[in-house]
């Protein structure tokens, strides 16, 4: 859905997979289909453009949509008792304070930026125990990305970082600089321009 609100006002299925494999490396299919969920709910509005191809109407802003998530999920899943509602605020208050909302409001990152950043991080990850090193420090399983090709690892770090995002990109480097040797001039100072860059992108 997200990919779908920064691509409106109504992106193709071709534009919409481009968009989510910028973030995670999910099939076309997977994604249709779950276009096709979305719409379900009244999300998305479908619209034919010709014999195959279809464009996806976002019918709701983002602050509606959580809206109605979020009392579909107090209504149908935990019940709408004062406690429940109570362990929702905890809920809430514990991402604020931990930092998780932050970045939901940032602009993406430029991609020739992105670009450079993957391909720096990528670099980190020939050996197993450095991708678990920075897997441990985002926040994942160790073995997480023990399976996972380098460059898609990179990408998967970046979205558990927290997204596309330019502080996404600084907790991520954050987590790469721990394994960096002091004699590491080129990295080093690799890691260093891009934090300038990255520090540098405005607030939308």
């Amino acid at each position: 859905m997200r990919a779908c609100w920064r691509l409106e006002p109504a992106p193709t299925t071709g534009e919409v997979v481009r968009e989510v494999q910028r973030d995670l490396f999910l099939d076309y299919r997977y994604v249709q289909t779950m276009l096709r969920r979305i719409a379900a709910k009244g999300y998305l509005d479908p619209e034919k453009k010709g014999p195959r191809r279809i464009v996806w109407r976002p019918m709701a802003s983002p602050e509606e949509a959580l809206v109605q998530e979020m009392k579909h999920f107090v209504r149908e899943v935990v019940g709408p008792q004062a406690s429940h509602l109570q362990l929702l605020r905890e809920v809430i208050d514990e991402f604020e304070a931990s930092g998780a909302f932050a970045g939901f409001d940032e602009a993406s990152l430029p991609q020739d930026l992105r670009g450079r950043l993957i391909d720096y991080v990528d670099a980190f990850l020939k050996r197993q125990t450095d991708r678990r090193t920075i897997a441990v420090a985002l926040g994942l399983e160790a073995t997480a990305l023990d399976h996972t090709p380098t460059l898609a690892g990179a990408i998967s770090l970046l979205t558990a970082a927290g997204g596309d995002t330019p502080s996404a990109a600084l907790r991520l480097l954050d987590a790469v600089e721990g394994l960096l040797e002091a004699d590491e001039t080129q990295k080093v100072a690799q890691l260093q321009a891009l934090r300038i860059e990255l520090e540098a992108i405005p607030s939308s």
